[in-house]
């Protein structure tokens, strides 16, 4: 008991600094969690396979050199359109000099001249969606490939025509002309190949043209198929018309519809005609399909059914003015023609004013 005593005394009597030393240990050696090592970007990152950045935005073409070459293009196509609304002599003679202008054929530059309205509605449209990566919708492959099958039927037509006498008389003569128009075709045909393929993962038109021609197939039966309602009724009947009217005029002009018969400018501005109603029937299809889905108030598919509209009107204006002039038409085509118009003119109408997104 006694030395217990002693003891406590003793460890009472060290000094605090000595008591905090020997009470002090080394803490353990713990290694401090390391972090890791960011890891560089390689600076030339590879493009992402199959395509996927351009499914989800706009691909560097796409957002710069696509979009811009559209709205040239479309500004081209709005000016002819407007002029051969306005001044469709105007047109006729700066093409291809005041010899080639007579009531008809100025009746038909005017017509031929309207499917302008549908060629920059079509670019307008693919522009936006290039913008805003929205190529690989089926709608805009559909504009793409129609644009690539009228460059190929106007570059035939124009090679065909080259030496019929129809463009002599122009100021750059014949020859110069069609090397003017094959590289503004070819020009047409790169671009809606390029269009394609930044919506299709890369593949080309060439590529996919079993899809294609399928597709077309498709679409022709689709049209006979029983309509969702009154606007898939009118589009599907103007599609196939323009369709049937495209096999029928494209080969032979409208020779049937003018029975006092046409000169060789005549002829290949009644075929440029023709060759215009495979824009026609494209849209058509095109509204048609918008109407089955309940669409027709999207932006792109009422720039279509206006362009469509004013198409169909500037043409029919064009054909009436040639009773002015004394030239004949044949009545029961004619009046066929002008009913069609109505109605799909019509049809568009109330497609703009009461379909609403």
């Amino acid at each position: 008991m006694k030395s217990l005593r002693i003891l406590a005394r003793t460890a009472g009597a060290l000094p605090p600094c000595a008591a905090r030393a020997r009470m002090r240990l080394p803490p353990p050696a713990v290694p401090l969690p390391q972090r890791p090592a960011a890891r560089r970007a390689p600076r030339h990152a590879p493009a992402a396979a199959g395509g996927a950045a351009g499914a989800a935005g706009p691909d560097s073409a796409s957002g710069g050199v696509l979009p811009t070459a559209c709205a040239v293009l479309a500004a081209g196509a709005l000016a002819k359109a407007a002029l051969g609304a306005a001044a469709p002599q105007l047109l006729l003679s700066f093409s291809l000099g005041a010899a080639a202008v007579t009531p008809l054929n100025t009746a038909l530059t005017g017509a031929a001249a309207a499917v302008g309205w549908i060629y920059a509605a079509w670019l307008l449209a693919l522009r936006e969606a290039a913008l805003h990566g929205r190529l690989a919708s089926d709608t805009y492959k559909r504009l793409s490939l129609g644009m690539l099958g009228l460059a190929a039927v106007i570059a035939e037509l124009r090679v065909r025509c080259a030496h019929t006498g129809a463009f002599e008389a122009g100021p750059f003569g014949s020859d110069l002309m069609l090397i003017i128009t094959i590289a503004a075709v070819s020009a047409v045909a790169l671009l809606a190949s390029k269009l394609y393929s930044a919506g299709s993962g890369g593949r080309s038109p060439l590529e996919d043209a079993r899809a294609a021609a399928a597709g077309v197939v498709a679409g022709v039966a689709a049209c006979l198929q029983r309509p969702a309602n009154i606007y898939s009724a009118a589009y599907a009947f103007h599609a196939l018309t323009s369709l049937l009217g495209f096999c029928l005029l494209y080969p032979t002009s409208l020779a049937p519809l003018l029975p006092g018969g046409v000169d060789a400018l005549g002829y290949y501005l009644s075929r440029a005609i023709g060759a215009g109603m495979l824009l026609q029937g494209v849209t058509a299809f095109t509204l048609k399909d918008a109407a089955d889905r309940g669409r027709l108030g999207a932006s792109t598919f009422k720039l279509l059914n206006l362009a469509l509209m004013v198409t169909l009107l500037q043409q029919a204006w064009c054909m009436w003015s040639l009773s002015g002039a004394g030239v004949a038409l044949q009545p029961a085509l004619w009046r066929f023609g002008l009913a069609k118009t109505a109605l799909v003119a019509a049809v568009c109408g109330a497609a703009l004013a009461f379909e609403s997104k």
